[in-house]
């Protein structure tokens, strides 16, 4: 696990330790087992509903630049440059 988890250091996350990525397994969002997070629920069901009144509310159209033909490979493939304009439904550009 962490060096000194019960303290609060901000620095093990930076880019010289990363020690996120190296104990990305000892970090569960929700935990597991019969004591995990009991606002688990609760919580992905206002994360739906968040997504779905974003997507629903507002136009998004891809912005093409020169990285946009460049495919990224991870899980799954996407673009580049990954560069969205939003605009409110009815015309007002999204700030």
């Amino acid at each position: 696990g962490y060096a000194n988890p019960d303290s609060f250091d901000p620095d093990r996350f930076g880019p010289e330790r990363q020690e996120d990525i190296k104990f990305a397994a000892n970090f569960m969002v929700f935990g597991h087992g019969p004591h995990y997070c009991v606002g688990k629920e609760y919580a992905m069901n206002h994360l739906a509903v968040f997504l779905a009144v974003l997507s629903t509310s507002l136009d998004w159209r891809r912005v093409r630049s020169a990285e946009s033909d460049k495919i990224i490979y991870l899980p799954t493939l996407y673009p580049g440059d990954s560069v969205f304009s939003l605009a409110r439904r009815g015309g007002d550009k999204a700030e």
